[in-house]
């Protein structure tokens, strides 16, 4: 049923509540997709300015920004969570806890080889090369692993 696409299965029917559920995840889809798309549009002024002002960009200062960001905003995050938790008795899973923290190791390792791909290449390549090898890479999970 979760990889059943509407009108496909059983039931040739769609039901109302399936359309409902599809359009929604899906706007919510193009939603996520255009903010993601955004996320690394603040590089390309700061790489400017950076240079007018003399310095060399060598690929590690934009990815050390943004990566201090998404761990202090994660970090803050965790200990909001974990304190509504606490307040109310309710413990922190720490079976959820590891693979998520592995999962945001090799995103961190793979965030930082993106940005240093698109500061070290053109962006244009770089920001293709990551996209269209991430698409390449989910689509090979997908076929081979998905059920």
């Amino acid at each position: 049923e979760s990889c059943v696409a509407v009108g496909e299965g059983n039931n040739s029917q769609p039901t109302r509540a399936t359309a409902s559920a599809w359009l929604q995840g899906w706007s919510l889809a193009m939603v996520v997709g255009v903010i993601l798309s955004l996320q690394y549009e603040p590089m390309l002024p700061w790489k400017h300015r950076i240079t007018q002002d003399g310095f060399k960009v060598s690929g590690l200062e934009y990815p050390l920004g943004v990566s201090l960001g998404i761990f202090l905003s994660s970090t803050a995050w965790l200990l909001l969570a974990g304190s509504w938790r606490r307040m109310y008795g309710q413990p922190m899973l720490k079976p959820v806890l590891r693979p998520a923290l592995l999962a945001g190791i090799v995103w961190s390792l793979a965030s930082y080889a993106q940005l240093y791909s698109m500061l070290a290449l053109p962006y244009a390549v770089a920001y293709c090369a990551v996209v269209g090898g991430g698409l390449a890479v989910s689509l090979l999970w997908g076929i081979c692993l998905g059920e």
